[in-house]
């Protein structure tokens, strides 16, 4: 357990805690601003997770697209060789 002179030397630390804190007219305004820079910290990190889903999305679809235009380009050119074939056997 704690001696008497322990317990003394703690509760002389926390007086001496409280009355700097109550004298520091910025203390305050030092823990609010902690506060705000941890809330937009949060705000950044939640902002730029939802950026990177939302390009995966648009990237993914990108990729989409460009296979739907291969294909179509493909099927043009497989019909374009398909009528050039059926115009030399006529």
């Amino acid at each position: 357990m704690f001696s008497l002179m322990q317990v003394d030397d703690i509760l002389g630390s926390i007086e001496e805690l409280v009355e700097e804190q109550t004298l520091d007219p910025l203390y305050l305004d030092k823990t609010n601003l902690n506060t705000v820079a941890q809330a937009l910290s949060t705000l950044k990190k939640n902002e730029i997770r939802n950026l990177t889903t939302m390009l995966e999305k648009s990237e993914a679809h990108n990729n989409l697209l460009r296979s739907r235009v291969e294909l179509l380009q493909k099927e043009i050119h497989n019909s374009s060789d398909a009528s050039n074939a059926v115009d030399k056997v006529s």
